[in-house]
């Protein structure tokens, strides 16, 4: 069966440097995309140079340029409309692809063309903790799809949970769903795909296919530190979720208790606000309590024990074994 068309899209700031090691692990997938877009916004390193050149490389990469410097989710939103696959994956200049990560989830989504994205395991490197963990480990025990319905009963589990590295996602129904709101800031991806995944369904690989770095001087990184923008993002997707676009993903949402890992600052938008009290229930009241307890512990626990309790839950890096060849248990 012919698999679909995939674009990757890269935006990029000043990570010129990055940029080789990106594309290559791009194009050395055992299935390539359809097009790799690089996206430059307003760089003054030799960023647009080392584009061109690997352009030269390569007929699938193509490079573009924003007469100004717009912002990750503007350059966002312009990679969706550039694109031309049917399938949309983002991924940053500074990040590379684990092998066989195209080909596993084509795989997958070309026998569920409804599914709003397919994800898969990823290695958490949190640096300022010396931590390394699974994430979404307990999603499922074998590659396949999964309903709204199964969505919500694993979710009220404590099991629905990927990461957007790496994800694949269906391009026209991210586009039809809103695309990427630029005041939900580092929320908005997950907001986006979310928000179609409970509407259509996603698919999940259970092996670790993406590894992501936990940095503080990130754009999430920065943003998480400041306790009065978080609350400004998650009262701005509450509110989002209240339009009647998204009435069958909230009321899913609500059902499986998804909110619950947005902490305590979630949980006292909800219990402050008449108008968002609809989203608490039990399951979300033991979930949010648990989340946050998770959190403040963490920031006190000695990495020893930290280690301990991932290994204990089942979120331990495999031993003797590369990231990309890891199955899930």
């Amino acid at each position: 069966m012919k698999l679909p068309s995939l674009t990757i899209f890269v935006p990029n700031l000043n990570h010129g440097r990055h940029l080789p090691a990106c594309v290559a692990s791009v194009l050395s997938q055992s299935v390539l995309p359809t097009e790799l877009i690089l996206l430059d916004d307003g760089s003054t390193d030799d960023s647009v140079a080392v584009m061109e050149s690997l352009a030269r490389q390569s007929p699938a990469v193509k490079v573009y340029l924003n007469e100004r410097n717009l912002g990750v989710i503007a350059s966002l939103n312009r990679g969706l409309d550039l694109a031309t696959g049917d399938y949309f994956l983002g991924l940053a200049a500074d990040d590379c692809l684990l092998p066989g990560v195209v080909e596993k989830m084509l795989q997958l989504l070309v026998h569920h063309p409804q599914a709003a994205f397919c994800g898969a395991i990823t290695l958490f490197r949190d640096e300022g903790a010396g931590l390394e963990y699974l994430y979404g480990t307990n999603v499922t025990e074998r590659a396949c799809y999964m309903s709204p319905d199964e969505m919500v009963r694993l979710a009220r589990a404590g099991r629905m949970h990927m990461f957007a590295t790496p994800m694949i996602v269906n391009r026209q129904q991210l586009i039809a769903n809103g695309k990427f709101f630029p005041e939900l800031k580092w929320c908005t991806d997950w907001f986006a795909v979310w928000t179609a995944g409970y509407q259509t369904g996603v698919c999940h690989v259970p092996e670790v296919l993406g590894e992501f770095t936990k940095d503080s001087t990130s754009y999430s990184g920065r943003g998480m530190q400041n306790t009065a923008e978080r609350f400004a993002i998650y009262r701005a997707m509450l509110d989002h979720l209240a339009r009647p676009k998204y009435q069958a993903a909230a009321r899913r949402m609500r059902e499986g208790a998804v909110l619950a890992q947005f902490g305590k600052e979630m949980l006292w938008l909800v219990l402050r606000h008449r108008e968002y009290r609809h989203f608490l229930t039990p399951v979300y009241f033991w979930q949010a309590c648990w989340w946050s307890l998770r959190a403040e512990v963490k920031k006190i626990l000695p990495a020893s024990l930290s280690r301990l309790y991932f290994r204990l839950a089942g979120h331990a890096p495999p031993r003797n074994s590369s990231a990309n060849t890891a199955q899930a248990g």
